[in-house]
């Protein structure tokens, strides 16, 4: 007899693990904050401080402002596509990671990535080992 891997087809695929949810409201949160970053970063471009000059408080406004209009982007994307899409398990390891660059965030992220590599989570997506 040759063993098989049916671990992903012995776990119910109905089932929505509690990393999702959870990777839900880390997306949601980092959203908010890339967001408020957008709307700050019009402050330097439309009243640049007095210290700076006027030249390179717009620069940094509009690089913040593109910064976080992508970065917002980026983490609105799992709330705008099929919970179940295949390529999505793989694009949440990389916002999970982004997330990892900030030393506030990484013990969240840890937490994530810990329970979003477990294969009821790879199995929620379809993907195989």
């Amino acid at each position: 007899m040759t063993p098989t891997n049916n671990m992903l087809t012995d776990i119910p695929l109905a089932k929505q693990p509690k990393v999702v949810k959870w990777f839900r409201v880390y997306c949601g949160i980092l959203c908010s904050i890339y967001l408020i970053m957008v709307l700050y970063s019009w402050t330097l471009v439309l009243a640049p401080p007095g210290k700076m000059p006027e030249a390179e408080a717009r620069f940094m406004g509009a690089f913040l402002c593109l910064t976080g209009l992508v970065l917002s982007a980026g983490f609105a994307v799992p709330f705008l596509v099929s919970p179940r899409r295949w390529w999505l398990w793989g694009y949440g390891i990389g916002l999970i990671c982004l997330g990892m660059t900030s030393t506030c965030l990484l013990p969240v992220c840890v937490l994530l990535l810990i329970n979003w590599i477990k294969p009821e989570t790879k199995a929620y997506f379809r993907q195989r080992d």
